[in-house]
This record gives structure tokens, C-alpha cells and sequence, in this order.
């Protein structure tokens, strides 16, 4: 690939090349974050590319790369899938979600989805912090997991997170570590592949948003290379702080429309 063919997707995009590096770095940045701690890619690219982009753009060009990483996941930890029926039940309730999402992105102003994208990452810091224990049965669990896969699908599809729901569901199931990344990376396949084909359908990415999003793969597979490397040198829990600490001042940002 030449000089030449990056120009042409940026001249398509409306982007520039110090866009282009910052939307690099978000995605090295959210991949070193995957490689620490197993997730977070969107948590942190999507906040990050919101300086340069709009929220559409921004979980538009972040829903095809999350796809491919928990794929990988997904067969690493086949072994230990578990509730297969609340799994699908969250999957439907999620793409019909995605879709509703997309629709009212459609019709809100951006600013407000900006705002609402730094509630959302709020909501998931106070969550991580306060730690609440709740539980569910796998019947509660079953029975509500079509109403919160939709749930998370609005939220996903109208700023791309959905962790304050999505998260807190699959930690009251109270599943085991790897039962617990094998049921996190379904939903991520499955709310990755309906953004990505709402936006597409919708028009919120085009030609060549589309090329960016399927090459940032390279930069998220570099960060998560570094992250995998990193965790020798550096506490997971101190780590994990200064994260909290980085979206906070991004949600805050978001929010507060600075």
C-alpha cells in the first residue's frame, strides 16, 4: 500500500493525517489495554477517537476490529462455554438492540450522543470501583438475558459501549473465569457484527471508513503484543488504576462537552 492509497481513503473519509495517527494511537492504546487485562479495547478507543471524530465514526471504525479478537477468544475458550440458552437469548435481544440503537443515532444530535457516551463511561468507573455483588440464578439469568441483550444493543448501538449493563449481567451470572470471557466474547461478536452492518446500512461508514477499520486490526494486534509483554513489568491493579483514571478524565471531557 502506498502514500498515494492513503491519501485517497482520507480525502473519502473528511479526515486528515494527524487525525489518522491519533485514530492509530487510539487503537494501539485500546489493544495494549486488551493485552493487560483481557478487554477493554472499545472502552478506550472510542473515547479517544471522539477528539477527531464523531461518536458515529468513532464506533463505527472500532466495531469490525473488535470482531476478530474475541473470535480468537471464543476458540480459545470453547471448552468452557456454558448456558448456551441465555448466550443466544442475549445475542437475539442484542442485534435487535443494535438495530433500535442505530435508528435513534439517527435522529439525536451528536453533541447529545457525545454527552451520553461520557455518562456511560461514568457509570462503568463507578461501577468498577463501588464493586456491588449482586447475583443471579441461571434461571434469572436466562430469564432476563433477551431484555438485556436489547438493552445493551440500544446502548451499543448509539455510542458503541454497553459495558455498564453488559458487564454487571455477566458478573451477577457469576460465572468462572473462563465461562466468563467465553460468554463476554459472544456478546462482542455479536454486537461488533450488528454495528457493523446497521452503520453500513445506515451509511455511517463508508468505503473508506470501512478499509480503516479493517487495517486498524494491525495496530490493536501491536498493542495487544505490547500489553501481553508490559504485564511482566508492571502490577495489573496499578495499572488497571491508571486506566480508571484516563477515562475518567475522558468521560468527564465527554460529558461536560470540554
Amino acid at each position: 500500500m502506498d502514500v498515494s492509497f492513503f491519501s485517497m481513503i482520507l480525502q473519502e473519509s473528511g479526515l486528515t493525517t494527524h487525525d489518522l495517527w491519533w485514530i492509530i494511537f487510539a487503537f494501539v492504546a485500546g489493544g495494549f489495554v486488551k493485552g493487560v487485562i483481557g478487554l477493554g479495547m472499545p472502552f478506550v478507543a472510542i473515547p479517544v477517537i471522539s477528539f477527531v471524530a464523531d461518536v458515529p465514526t468513532a464506533v463505527g471504525l472500532v466495531a469490525f476490529p473488535s470482531i476478530f479478537p474475541n473470535i480468537v477468544q471464543l476458540w480459545m475458550y470453547r471448552a468452557h462455554a456454558s448456558r448456551p440458552g441465555t448466550a443466544a437469548l442475549m445475542s437475539v435481544g442484542t442485534i435487535l438492540g443494535t438495530g433500535v440503537g442505530v435508528s435513534l443515532l439517527v435522529q439525536i444530535d451528536k453533541a447529545v450522543i457525545a454527552q451520553l457516551l461520557g455518562v456511560l463511561l461514568l457509570a462503568y468507573l463507578v461501577l468498577r470501583i463501588v464493586r456491588i455483588d449482586l447475583a443471579l440464578s441461571p434461571r434469572r439469568g436466562a430469564q432476563i438475558a433477551l431484555p438485556t441483550g436489547i438493552l445493551s444493543g440500544v446502548l451499543g448501538g448509539m455510542t458503541g459501549l454497553s459495558a455498564p449493563v453488559t458487564l454487571t449481567y455477566f458478573m451477577a451470572l457469576k460465572l468462572s473465569k473462563y465461562e466468563f470471557i467465553y460468554a463476554v466474547s459472544v456478546f462482542f461478536i455479536a454486537i461488533g457484527s450488528a454495528q457493523a452492518f446497521f452503520y453500513v446500512q445506515s451509511g455511517f461508514i463508508s468505503h473508506a471508513l470501512f478499509v480503516m477499520s479493517a487495517l486498524a486490526l494491525i495496530p490493536i494486534l501491536i498493542g495487544m503484543r505490547i500489553g501481553t509483554w508490559i504485564t511482566q513489568y508492571i502490577s495489573q491493579v496499578v495499572f488497571e488504576r491508571l486506566i480508571l483514571a484516563l477515562m475518567a478524565l475522558l468521560g468527564l471531557k465527554l460529558t461536560l462537552g470540554l
